[in-house]
Parts: structure tokens; C-alpha cells; sequence
């Protein structure tokens, strides 16, 4: 075993004065190590480059672990240090698509998620049959500047998922575009509105047996607002015009069925000329409204003859009779003056005529017809 002499030394250098072994010296470069017997020799631990591939890598927890060729790593790159190449083939596998959005990508990966930015309107709604509704829109990522994007959603899908219907609502409210179809009825006099274009008249109720009343129009499909009751006009109900002891909603008649008014004179006198053949004379009767007037008739100018009654209203007057005159229905008298002539009068009335029909002995006899009551009631 020879020695290494160094210069001014008291001795040589020997295996045993050192602590690395030939693996711990870089090839091309010579020294004696701890097992070199004492004898100079070439290192062998081979010095990598600057740039080197990794031989594999594993994941452990939150760390990432290279293997790298063993060496020593002392060449630099030109910015300093050693560089161990990665190959991206190894990385992509372990990056999602669906990670990245498509405008960015990584590792020579991009992403294929659609950037949809503040929102968009391509959403649909709908409903799963119970108590829950969704709306479905694309994947992607949504952002805005203050962090809160937006779904557009059409009226229509609205309205169809949560069954709008404007047949259900006011005219003058709309929701998800739908406009209420239901009409108001606004009452603007008090509470009491009148009857839809004052429609209403008398009415047999035959569908539930309620009887008479009095029904008023009020249109379909509308709703009354501030309404609680339907005026109907009524001119001529008032007591005077319903007969006494009736009561016609809420009003108490105080009409007889016969009223009485002061003399109303057809003709005033009026001689007949009767011949042998039987005769007639129409006069205009100013009552014709009345199913019934009551006609008094007074002999002018004689005295009945023995055995009639009469009241003496004294002037060569005297009243003969009192007919009740209703419409188209005749009511006759038969009078014998104190000259012995008898005469037979038919009085009938049709419309506003009355018509009188006489016969009796050849002659003149003096009449006057008056009205002394009416009547709304056919007697």
C-alpha cells in the first residue's frame, strides 16, 4: 500500500484519513477515498446535467414526489439551480375538464366549462307534480363583478308551471304577463248600484219553488265591488197605487179598489132620439187606463114613472141608476118615464170608447152619463 505525500506535511494521506468513497466523487476527478486501499482513483458518481427528466412521480397527502436518476447535480442553468423536466402527459390525467372554465386551461389541458358570465336566458322551469319547482339551466360558470349573477326566465314558462290562469283575477291586475280577465262592477252611488242597464221585472220562481218576486239584471263574470244592494226603479210603487191591506215590497197600499172622484161627465145632457129600430152612439171615455169605472146616470127633464126608483137631485134631475163599467163587458138599465114610453140603454165600453145602444118607445129621452169612481180591479 504506497501513500500520498503532501508537500510540507509530516506524512502521506491514507484511506483512513478521509470520509468519502468513491461513489461520493464525481467521475473525472481523482482523490483517495475510504475505499480506495490508500490509492488514488476516479470518483463514480456521475454528474447530471443542468436539465434532467424525472424518472416518475406519486402523490402523498398534500405533496407531490418527484424521482429523479441519481447523481450530483452541480451544473446550473443559466438562471441558476438544476431543472427536473415534468412531463405535462404525466399532470393532465389528474386535472378535471370540469375543473376550468374553456377560457383558461393548464398543464396544456383546457377547460370545458362554458364561462357564462353575468347570466343568461336559457333557463326552463318546472315543476315535479308536488309541492317543488326548479329550473333547469346550463353548466358553466356565472360570475358578475359583485358576485351575483341572474337567470332569465320567459313569463310564459312561469305562468304555464304554476298554472296561471287571468280568467281567475281582476281586470286590473296582471302577473307573469297574464292580465286578469275578470270585469268589476264599481258601485259610484254609495252602496247601492243600479241595475245592469235597469234590467228587472216580476218573476215566477220556477226553478225552486221561492214563488213571485222581483228579479234584477246583473252581468255574468263580473265582480261587484262596494255593492250591497241593486237599485231597480219602481215609479209608480207607492201606496196610493197598491190596494189597501197589501204590501208590495215593504209598501203599504192605501188604495180602495173602488176611489172615488168627483164627477166626471161624458157628454154632459144628451137627448136620444129613439124610433122603432134599435140605435147607437159612441162617445170618447177619458178613463180608459181602469179596468173598471162606476157610471151614474141621471133621466133629465121627466120623472120616472110610477113604480121606478129614483133620487130626486131636484133641477128635473134624477139619477136612475149606478153601472160598474168594466172593460168590453156590457151593463144595461131599463127606465119608464111618466109618460109612459120605456127605454132599454146598453152601455159598453172598448178601449177608450164607451158605446151606447138604445131602443125602446118612439121618442126623445134626456140623458147624462158621468163617472163617480174607477177601479184597477175588473168587477
Amino acid at each position: 500500500m504506497g501513500k500520498i505525500g503532501i508537500p510540507g506535511g509530516a506524512g502521506g494521506v491514507t484511506s483512513s484519513d478521509v470520509t468519502a468513497g468513491r461513489d461520493q466523487v464525481l467521475q473525472g476527478f481523482k482523490t483517495v477515498t475510504t475505499d480506495s486501499d490508500d490509492e488514488v482513483v476516479d470518483g463514480s458518481l456521475t454528474s447530471m446535467p443542468s436539465q434532467v427528466d424525472a424518472l416518475s412521480w406519486r402523490f402523498d397527502g398534500d405533496n407531490a414526489y418527484l424521482k429523479i436518476p441519481q447523481g450530483a447535480y452541480v451544473t446550473q442553468v443559466a438562471s441558476g439551480g438544476a431543472e427536473i423536466k415534468l412531463p405535462f402527459a404525466w399532470v393532465r390525467p389528474h386535472i378535471p375538464e370540469g375543473g376550468m372554465i374553456n377560457t383558461s386551461g393548464a398543464f396544456g389541458k383546457q377547460g370545458t366549462i362554458p364561462d357564462r358570465g353575468a347570466g343568461n336566458g336559457n333557463g326552463e322551469i318546472g315543476t315535479n307534480g308536488g309541492d317543488n319547482v326548479f329550473v333547469n339551466f346550463p353548466d358553466g360558470y356565472y360570475h358578475t363583478p359583485i358576485g351575483k349573477s341572474y337567470m332569465w326566465l320567459k313569463w310564459a314558462d312561469l305562468a304555464r308551471v304554476l298554472r296561471l290562469n287571468g280568467a281567475y283575477w281582476l281586470d286590473n291586475y296582471s302577473a307573469a304577463g297574464i292580465q286578469g280577465q275578470i270585469h268589476r262592477w264599481v258601485c259610484t252611488t254609495g252602496t247601492v248600484i243600479s241595475a245592469w242597464n235597469g234590467e228587472g221585472h216580476a218573476w215566477d220562481d220556477t226553478m225552486d219553488g221561492r214563488g213571485r218576486g222581483i228579479i234584477t239584471r246583473v252581468p255574468n263574470g263580473y265582480r261587484l265591488e262596494g255593492v250591497n244592494w241593486v237599485f231597480l226603479p219602481s215609479p209608480n210603487l207607492y201606496p196610493q197605487n197598491v190596494v189597501k191591506g197589501v204590501n208590495v215590497n215593504g209598501v203599504e197600499g192605501s188604495r180602495d179598489y173602488i176611489d172615488p172622484i168627483a164627477p166626471a161627465f161624458f157628454t154632459g145632457d144628451y137627448t136620444y132620439h129613439v124610433t122603432s129600430s134599435e140605435q147607437s152612439v159612441t162617445m170618447n171615455v177619458q178613463f180608459g187606463e181602469y179596468n173598471t169605472i162606476i157610471v151614474g146616470v141621471d133621466l133629465v127633464g121627466q120623472d120616472v114613472a110610477a113604480g121606478f126608483i129614483r133620487l130626486d137631485k131636484n133641477n128635473g134631475r134624477y139619477k136612475i141608476t149606478t153601472l160598474a163599467l168594466s172593460k168590453n163587458m156590457d151593463a144595461s138599465t131599463i127606465v119608464k118615464v111618466q109618460s109612459g114610453n120605456t127605454y132599454q140603454f146598453t152601455f159598453r165600453r172598448e178601449g177608450a170608447q164607451l158605446k151606447v145602444r138604445y131602443l125602446g118607445s118612439v121618442g126623445d129621452v134626456t140623458l147624462n152619463a158621468y163617472v163617480i169612481a174607477v177601479s184597477s180591479v175588473q168587477l
